[in-house]
């Protein structure tokens, strides 16, 4: 059969690497790297944090996909929530003189809320996929804290009080016309896109229930995990020290991944000498990195910093089980997927996505709840046979070429 020709397909994201490295910066960067190794040729336009003052782009090339980061000016700061037309107007005509088949949008933040509008309106195809919750929530994951989640009936009045902090000059009715104007922006521009993804069900079924997003067409479609993962050979089937459990976390210290969770539900348990727990991911330098250090007083615990995707492979060889005690409401999780292609049993708060392709691999827990926590840990240490039988059990983490060979086929039905 004959491969399919080749394609001019742009992604558009908030950030990217090496300013930012997110799960969803990880996921554009392996896709755009797999699609230009399939022979097509990909662009990635993204923003930045950096304010331009005078620069409006900069073009740079990481290995086989040229990367081109837009500036905004300071009173842009803004933009990814109200609409630049300086900023779609560049980043339209840079896509039309690419020569775009596809334009595959990730992200509106730092860019424009009316990309979709403007691309479409120009002829050309375009594919959103929801990583976040940012289109109902200018922070992104409809936390105005760092513990507690934002329930569906939530309104543009609590919305405006949330942010009125962060919007210095902007008094209460231009910040709710501000917010009606954003919520009316997202759904056309939802209503606009030839096909609106989602990572997950329960991101879907969120995204449904809010008020202004209801009737819009969303497909579930899970994007894997990057990377190729070969479980270690010589992996012990028991645990690594007989009477102990081995814990891995990883991916970055923020407040709404739970690790200062973790450390209390160990120091919960009245055995934290019988735990060792290994951390990968920068932050320490942090007020919540401080913080977790504090916690981590009389547990043996072995913060390992930032870490490279090569680096990744060797985790399932070095802990019992993945720990993953996340607070916010994880509309994917990529790192469970990593822990679960690495034949790690996982643990995860029942909060979001993980859950729908843990499987028999590992269980969960109420986000928050430091005793529940603690009980299944003990479990696992008293019982390591449990550790065996979440090894070896089914889960539904699917493999990036599985995705991407997915992809393609509904890139081909949509310019079909």
């Amino acid at each position: 059969m004959a491969s399919p020709a080749p394609r001019r397909i742009a992604h558009l994201v908030h950030l990217f690497p090496p300013e930012s490295h997110g799960g969803t910066q990880s996921y554009v960067r392996a896709l755009a790297k797999a699609q230009a190794a399939a022979g097509d040729q990909v662009r990635v336009i993204c923003g930045s944090n950096d304010l331009g003052r005078g620069r409006i782009l900069a073009s740079e090339r990481m290995g086989e996909v040229t990367v081109h980061r837009f500036y905004r000016e300071p009173e842009e700061r803004f933009s990814g929530d109200l609409g630049c037309e300086r900023l779609s107007d560049e980043i339209t005509a840079f896509v039309e003189g690419f020569g775009a088949d596809m334009v595959h949008l990730h992200h509106w933040s730092g860019l424009s809320s009316n990309l979709v509008r403007r691309l479409a309106a120009a002829g050309l195809p375009v594919v959103v996929t929801l990583h976040d919750l940012f289109v109902t929530c200018a922070r992104h994951f409809r936390m105005p804290d760092h513990h507690n989640f934002c329930q569906r009936d939530v309104g543009i009045e609590d919305c405006a009080q949330c942010l009125a902090p962060d919007l210095v000059g902007f008094d209460g009715p231009r910040i709710l016309s501000a917010l009606s104007k954003r919520r009316d922006d997202f759904a056309a521009e939802l209503r606009t896109a030839r096909r609106v993804l989602t990572v997950s069900d329960a991101q879907r079924d969120l995204l449904l229930s809010i008020p202004g997003l209801e009737g819009q067409d969303l497909k579930t479609f899970p994007i894997g995990v990057p990377g190729s993962f070969a479980p270690p050979s010589t992996r012990s089937q028991g645990p690594l020290e007989p009477g102990r459990l081995v814990v891995a976390n990883w991916g970055g210290l923020d407040p709404r991944k739970g690790l200062g969770d973790l450390l209390q539900a160990i120091h919960h348990t009245g055995q934290a000498n019988a735990y060792r727990v290994e951390v990968w991911g920068g932050g320490l330098d942090t007020d919540y990195g401080r913080d977790v250090q504090k916690l981590a007083a009389g547990i043996e615990v072995h913060f390992h910093g930032r870490y490279e995707d090569a680096e990744l492979l060797s985790f399932g060889s070095k802990a019992d089980v993945a720990v993953f005690p996340f607070l916010a409401f994880e509309t994917y999780g990529l790192v469970v997927d990593e822990a679960l292609r690495l034949d790690l049993p996982v643990l995860v708060s029942a909060h979001g996505a993980p859950p729908e392709r843990l499987g028999e691999s590992g269980d969960c827990f109420p986000a928050g709840n430091i005793e529940a926590l603690a009980i299944r840990l003990e479990l696992l240490r008293n019982q390591p046979e449990n550790l065996l039988a979440h090894r070896q059990g089914k889960h539904g983490a699917r493999s990036f070429a599985d995705h991407r060979r997915a992809l393609q086929a509904l890139y081909d039905e949509v310019l079909s």
